[in-house]
């Protein structure tokens, strides 16, 4: 009787004449369940998945965003590949937590990080049946969108926070103003054609640096806002039509 742990899921290999032969296509010798090799493989598959669903999307969204946000980074990262580099991920723009949830989805059972020199390398699926698991998922059309509107959301409430601060700022600095000295040959001229005062008021150039950096900044808040409120509509087209299973 051929034990379960003879089969190498992973590698998709099982005991069989030819170890090169695909375990999707090896059907004998049967699981001691009596259960071809393929149909119990698929069964393997869809817990793997379930357990992938539940540990990273089965909760409220809005009080674990980095996990969400970082539970989707690494279903796109590894239904490709079944290593991703681990700063990859970490210092990612859609990324929105930090190395503790990493950390955490490893004690879950999730990943694997692999260290090289006491420093964070690469990261692994936890089990090599995860890489099936997460092509399914990241085929998942709804699923994908859904993540994709929260993420956006989290990405346009950031963005208006950011340019309200922005502009609050501005309103700040253009309040200052100092007192700078005409030169001199400016003052004779202007005095020469009317009363005026040997000084103007303008903002000290420090302030005028910041204004222009922040004007700048503004732009391009503006346009990432922009951006975002494209996907959610993007996002929300898609959730409207109906689930008819993975893409």
């Amino acid at each position: 009787m051929v034990e379960s742990e003879d089969i190498e899921i992973g590698r998709s290999y099982c005991l069989r004449p030819n170890p090169h032969q695909p375990i999707s296509s090896c059907r004998y010798p049967p699981f001691p369940t009596g259960e071809p090799a393929a149909e119990s493989f698929d069964e393997i598959v869809a817990s793997a998945e379930s357990e992938i669903r539940r540990k990273l999307f089965n909760q409220p969204w809005e009080k674990h965003a980095p996990q969400v946000t970082l539970g989707w980074l690494l279903v796109e990262a590894l239904s490709s590949r079944s290593e991703v580099g681990y700063d990859e991920i970490r210092y990612s723009s859609s990324f929105l937590g930090s190395d503790k949830d990493l950390s955490d989805l490893e004690t879950a059972g999730v990943i694997s990080i692999q260290l090289n020199h006491n420093k964070q390398k690469v990261i692994r699926p936890e089990r090599p049946i995860f890489c099936k698991a997460f092509q399914i998922i990241a085929n998942d059309s709804h699923l994908a969108a859904s993540v994709s509107r929260f993420r956006s959301e989290l990405f346009f409430k950031d963005r208006q926070q950011k340019i309200l601060s922005t502009q609050g700022e501005l309103a700040k600095l253009a309040t200052i103003r100092v007192e700078v000295p005409f030169p001199w040959y400016k003052f004779a001229l202007l005095s020469y054609w009317f009363s005026f005062n040997s000084c103007y008021v303008v903002a000290p150039q420090p302030i005028r640096a910041r204004i222009t950096y922040l004007l700048s900044k503004l732009n391009t808040l503006q346009t990432e806002l922009q951006q975002a409120e494209a996907k959610i509509k993007e996002a929300n087209s898609i959730l409207l039509t109906p689930y008819s299973g993975l893409s």
